[in-house]
């Protein structure tokens, strides 16, 4: 089994009163810098680790985390993404929750393409179809 690490500012309860970052990438890399050496410490081996898009984050914050996500890649983890339907889709181009598969899918393509190895979503055939198409554009050869 493997253990997922996210990064979460504040309770679920009160997330949204959560003091502000004095500097976003650095706190949450010491913080998946700290609680991977107790959880290599206790023995877990397969960690993953998530920035927690939408948990205690402003939506400029959750996409400066997905237009950088490669920072976290230095510690060797795989890397989640889980965008799905979340209001930073809603702040920038205001939608139902049901409406919202065209931002997920790009919040989605841009983290894999920054490092995501791990997609969470509600849209899974759409996402796969997504994937499948980034990997064999990625792969096609450059013809003249």
């Amino acid at each position: 089994a493997a253990y997922v690490l996210m990064h979460m500012q504040g309770k679920p309860q009160n997330m949204q009163l959560a003091p502000k970052y004095d500097d976003l990438m650095g706190e949450i890399d010491e913080f998946f810098a700290q609680n991977l050496q107790q959880l290599r410490s206790e023995g877990l081996k397969k960690i993953i680790l998530d920035v927690g898009i939408g948990f205690g984050k402003t939506a400029e914050q959750n996409l400066v985390l997905i237009k950088n996500l490669q920072h976290f890649l230095h510690f060797g983890c795989p890397l989640l993404v889980g965008a799905s339907r979340k209001s930073v889709i809603d702040f920038y181009s205001p939608s139902a929750v049901a409406d919202r598969l065209a931002g997920s899918l790009y919040l989605h393509q841009i983290a894999a393409l920054n490092g995501a190895a791990i997609i969470r979503t509600h849209d899974v055939f759409e996402h796969a179809q997504m994937l499948n198409l980034m990997r064999a554009m990625d792969a096609a050869a450059v013809k003249f």
